[in-house]
């Protein structure tokens, strides 16, 4: 927790300012069958959905699991109703989150 002094850098997106491209950190608050939910402090929850996980299962065991925190991009916004804070929003890993160097 820790309540934040305002000032200085990182401006926070809000909901309505959320677009594709943009990247955002999360923390992943449920993981279930189709894809893990992500808290990105804006009121609404993000889905990174399971055929965007990592494709190793260390990658997965560190993504997929309540807790964890990454930088995902935004990939689709829908926003369904903004004064109560409902939205879909669809994300995607930052490529380089999870440094997978496959490639000889």
């Amino acid at each position: 927790g820790g309540g934040g002094g305002g000032g200085g850098g990182g401006a926070r997106v809000t909901l309505a300012e959320l677009a594709p491209g943009m990247e955002v950190r999360g923390l992943v608050k449920n993981v279930v069958d189709f894809g893990a939910f992500v808290d990105l402090g804006l009121g609404a929850d993000g889905l990174l959905h399971v055929s965007k996980f990592p494709r190793t299962a260390a990658g997965r065991s560190r993504l997929a699991v309540v807790g964890a925190r990454a930088t995902f991009k935004v990939s689709e916004v829908e926003i369904q109703d903004l004064k109560s804070k409902k939205a879909r929003i669809s994300l995607e890993l930052v490529s380089g989150t999870q440094t997978e160097r496959l490639v000889r």
